[in-house]
């Protein structure tokens, strides 16, 4: 029977040395895939291999609460620290617990993303 309701991802199982431990989505600061490895950040700062790639987890996270920003980065809106208006129409991000500095949504992005922003 389903309810009508699309179903979201609520957490992750994840590997941490010979372990598994379930990480909530509410404690995702970003997701980021660097080349084919996909890395889940908490926002306590740890890092976790996921096998899950960036395509298939926007399908599962829900849109209400996460955004596809890029090729490399997924995050939450409660991640999301400054936006910066950069040229080419493109908006550059800092997400908190991130250390990379050049978070960029790209102009295919924008439209969408300011959408989001202002539910």
């Amino acid at each position: 029977m389903t309810t009508g309701k699309e179903s979201y991802k609520s957490r992750f199982l994840v590997k941490l040395g010979d372990r598994l431990i379930i990480i909530s989505v509410a404690d995702v600061a970003y997701v980021m895939a660097d080349d084919k490895v996909v890395w889940l950040y908490t926002i306590d700062g740890k890092k976790h291999l996921i096998d899950d790639p960036l395509d298939e987890l926007q399908k599962t996270l829900d849109p209400a609460n996460f955004f596809r920003i890029n090729r490399t980065y997924i995050a939450p809106l409660s991640s999301i620290d400054k936006i910066h208006n950069h040229f080419n129409g493109r908006l550059k991000i800092s997400l908190k617990h991130c250390e990379d500095n050049d978070i960029f949504v790209s102009r295919a992005r924008v439209g969408d993303f300011k959408k989001w922003l202002n539910k």
